[in-house]
């Protein structure tokens, strides 16, 4: 059996049409992007919340690496894992 065909801890991957690491191996993406890609495509059969947390710090991780430290698009609250908007409940403590 090739590794391609089987997955060690889980079943999470093989419902899909193309494996997350055969589709970040083939296009040739980053740790970071490929990351972003596996926690986001398992989330509903893995991690769920915690899951779609860790792709959007990856992918908080990419912009900073990218772009720069300076660029915030996206901030959770540290308090309750949820967007710290403008009108969240957090804004204004310690987030």
């Amino acid at each position: 059996m090739k590794a391609s065909e089987k997955q060690v801890g889980g079943s999470h991957y093989k419902d899909f049409p193309i494996q997350p690491a055969e589709f970040i191996h083939v296009n040739g993406l980053g740790f970071l992007e490929g990351n972003v890609i596996k926690y986001t495509c398992r989330h509903k059969a893995k991690g769920g919340k915690q899951d779609l947390e860790k792709a959007m710090h990856y992918l908080q991780l990419l912009i900073e690496h990218e772009y720069g430290p300076e660029v915030d698009l996206v901030r959770v609250c540290r308090r309750c894992g949820e967007f710290a908007g403008p009108s969240h409940a957090c804004v204004g403590t310690t987030p």
